[in-house]
């Protein structure tokens, strides 16, 4: 079965009166900041027990890695075990092309991207400051 997986973490409401220019000439729109990874490829539905079972010691593994007494699935009863990894239908990505793509105001004059930088950078909004802070990264490169 093809797939295409639309991933989009970073995002930010644009308002013109983040724009110094719009003060100047009115000429501002509202929009969006956003960072976005689009990736193509094929998923694959796996019922083989065996397959599930590694799949989920790789993952209890890896999560429990700091804990203090790390479980393992093996820590469950066998029977109980295999009743769930029964139940669970494992899914593997085959992906064929990943493409990233951000807009974070570049087209914009310095000061509208400073004013669109300082704007963000002093919301309350967790991602309008993760986006701020990608877009000060992107100017330091």
């Amino acid at each position: 079965m093809n797939l295409f997986c639309l991933c989009s973490k970073k995002k930010a409401y644009i308002s013109p009166n983040l724009y110094p220019s719009k003060k100047e000439t009115g000429k501002a729109v509202p929009t969006w900041n956003y960072s976005v990874v689009h990736v193509r490829g094929r998923v694959f539905f796996k019922h083989e027990s065996n397959w599930i079972l590694q799949l989920l010691n790789k993952i209890s593994d890896f999560h429990e890695l700091n804990q203090n007494l790390p479980w393992s699935v093996s820590d469950a009863p066998a029977e109980f075990t295999k009743k769930l990894v029964n139940a669970v239908v494992g899914l593997e990505f085959v992906i064929d092309d990943i493409v990233g793509n951000f807009k974070l105001s570049q087209n914009k004059t310095a000061s509208d991207y400073s004013g669109v930088v300082n704007g963000l950078a002093s919301s309350k909004n967790s991602s309008d400051i993760s986006v701020a802070r990608q877009m000060q990264r992107s100017t330091c490169s």
